[in-house]
Formats: C-alpha cells, structure tokens, sequence
C-alpha cells in the first residue's frame, strides 16, 4: 500500500484523469458504521477533481457516466492511498479515506506506476 502525499492530490486527480479517461470503474464505500455500499459498478470513469468544496471543506468529486450512474464526492479526505498489484508497477485501487468512511475506486485497467513517477508516494 502506497499513500499519495496531500501536496500532491490535485496533481494525482490531473494525472488519473489524463490516464484513465474512459476506463471502466466500480465505486464502493465503507460507512462509519461498517455498512459496505455500491455506489457504482463497471461504469465509465470521467474524471476526478480535488479541491474547496465550500469555505471550509475540501472534497474529491468523481465524474461517472453508463449504467445510471452518478457522481460521488468525498467530502473531507484525509488520505489517498493506492493498493499496489502486478508486484508494485501498478494500482488495482484507490482507496481514499474521509470523515464519513471510505472510499474505494477500482480502475480496469489498472493504474500503471511510471504515470505517478514524479508524485511523492509513501
């Protein structure tokens, strides 16, 4: 499990969106309460955009399209962290973790590592 540092979320979003335009992706959140939901499932990813929800909450909106899907912000996230898969050169997930629960986006195809080389990862 990798994390992206908070400096660089804007730039993560910019990188996922020029990379993963049009890719197939299933949204799920863990609520607070343990209840697992389905918010979408293999439907078209758009894009997704970091930044002031209002004057004080940041949020992660992502755009989705087919399949009577909706889009879905993250409202206060606190870290973005990215489940590694064909031993570490790329991501199945991106798990975003927020007030209200977590978020967890899976991408076909899988995001690929050399598209994230210049972010700080931990």
């Amino acid at each position: 499990m990798r994390e992206v540092n908070t400096s660089d979320w804007a730039a993560f979003c910019e990188r996922v969106n020029q990379n993963e335009n049009g890719a197939a992706i299933s949204v799920h959140k863990m609520e607070l309460n343990g209840a697992k939901l389905e918010i979408a499932k293999n439907v078209t990813f758009e894009r997704m955009d970091f930044g002031r929800r209002d004057d004080c909450n940041d949020g992660i909106s992502v755009r989705l399209s087919g399949n009577g899907a909706s889009d879905h912000t993250i409202i206060e996230p606190m870290h973005i962290k990215l489940a590694e898969s064909e031993n570490g050169t790329a991501f199945q997930s991106v798990i975003i973790e927020a007030e209200d629960g977590v978020t967890i986006l899976t991408f076909h195809p899988v995001l690929k590592a050399v598209w994230l080389k210049d972010l700080k990862l931990q």
